[in-house]
């Protein structure tokens, strides 16, 4: 059964720190809302094969303090398009976008100037995907549990991410964990089966699939 992600810790943490990386480009103030037309588009080397279909893109709006709240939700389609209707606010605006196949990216953008004739764009990178299957040695089913994943990005995928410490955690239930949506990383996963069984791995995450079947 697939991994049931219930909190992710870092998505907060992680939008703070990628908004600060591009936060001088924006100028707060008056924003006239209005329906924003947008595009994720795959940085150059990203497989040809991983499709925008589904991806979640949520729009904030973020106040000159910095403070943010999300102003709406949608989804892009096969191509990466999408449309999102945007209030008037005072500040600027904050597309967020990401998960499963593809790495969290955030674009902040204002329409101070009008709205951008080609839309908005937010470049997508794509993400680490891990793949664990318990498996009980005794024959016995493994029935879920809880999980945290902690480790440094350690990939120029993402420029920012190098060095950076990535938390997440969650619960899961049946035999397999799977966790998108990550950037590559030395990882340690700690899993606690309950019953007092838990097991702690340690991987290198690369771009792509990363399955592994955990022998208990």
């Amino acid at each position: 059964m697939v991994a049931l992600l219930l909190l992710v810790v870092p998505a907060g943490v992680t939008a703070l720190f990628l908004s600060k990386q591009a936060r001088f480009l924006v100028t707060d103030g008056a924003q006239p809302g209005g329906v924003i037309g947008g595009r994720l588009a795959a940085v150059a080397g990203s497989p040809p094969t991983l499709s925008f279909d589904g991806v979640e893109v949520e729009l904030l709006a973020v106040a000159p303090d910095d403070v943010a709240r999300t102003l709406a939700r949608t989804t892009a389609d096969a191509e990466g398009r999408f449309l999102i209707e945007a209030a008037a606010i005072d500040g600027h605006y904050e597309l967020r976008a990401g998960g499963d196949a593809w790495q969290r990216s955030v674009q902040p953008f204002t329409l101070l100037r009008g709205h951008p004739q080609d839309g908005t764009t937010v470049h997508m990178r794509p993400a680490a995907r891990l793949v664990l299957e318990f498996v009980k040695r005794s024959g016995l089913a493994v029935r879920g549990g809880e999980w945290q994943l902690e480790g440094e990005g350690n990939s120029g995928w993402v420029s920012a991410w190098i060095g950076a410490r990535i938390e997440r955690r969650g619960k899961f239930s049946g035999t397999t964990l799977e966790i998108g949506g990550l950037p590559p990383l030395n990882a340690r996963v700690t899993v606690d089966l309950g019953g007092g069984e838990s097991v702690e791995i340690v991987l290198n995450l690369a771009v792509g699939e990363n399955r592994h079947t955990v022998e208990l």
